[in-house]
């Protein structure tokens, strides 16, 4: 009696984190594309410049600014770096995530310490319509951890009866 309502417990909170997590894919989503914008737009000026002056070669500017004479242009190439480096991060996270769904799921593993995602799970708008895909996939997966989690609750239950058996006395 008490596993069925452990097994009902562990539904419905698998059940409701797993209606979030397409949200917070999409909301991670959002504010990873929204940087790498503003990111992009702030090196704009700088690619101008590479463009007119070294056909197009980023690289080629900054180590320009930074072999410069002048002190404000090699303060400069830093932070032009640092935004470059930046911009390039945030590109390879974008296409990470422009992968099939399970897929996204695996490589959520290497974003858990990104101060993006922190904060995007701080900022997290719970939403409650989802595309039919969506619940059918949300189903799936907690049907088979409900099967892993049994499972391994039948063992345990079976290890324990085990370790622990008395032998009763049978009644003449």
């Amino acid at each position: 009696m008490i596993t069925g309502y452990l097994r009902l417990l562990i539904f419905v909170g698998l059940f409701l984190v797993a209606l979030q997590l397409p949200s917070v894919f999409e909301q991670y989503q959002q504010r990873l594309t929204a940087q790498l914008t503003e990111i992009q737009r702030s090196l704009l000026p700088f690619k101008e410049v590479a463009k007119k002056s070294f056909n197009g070669d980023l690289n080629r500017l900054i180590e320009e600014y930074r072999t410069n004479k002048e002190p404000a242009f090699r303060e400069q190439s830093q932070s032009v770096s640092d935004l470059y480096r930046q911009s390039l991060k945030l590109q390879a996270q974008v296409e990470l995530l422009q992968a099939p769904w399970p897929q996204q799921l695996l490589q959520w593993q290497r974003h858990i310490k990104n101060p993006l995602l922190k904060e995007t799970l701080q900022q997290l708008s719970y939403t409650g319509s989802l595309p039919q895909i969506v619940v059918v996939r949300v189903i799936t997966c907690v049907f088979v951890v409900l099967l892993i989690a049994e499972s391994l609750l039948r063992v345990f239950v079976f290890l324990l009866s085990y370790i622990f058996y008395v032998p009763r006395r049978v009644k003449r």
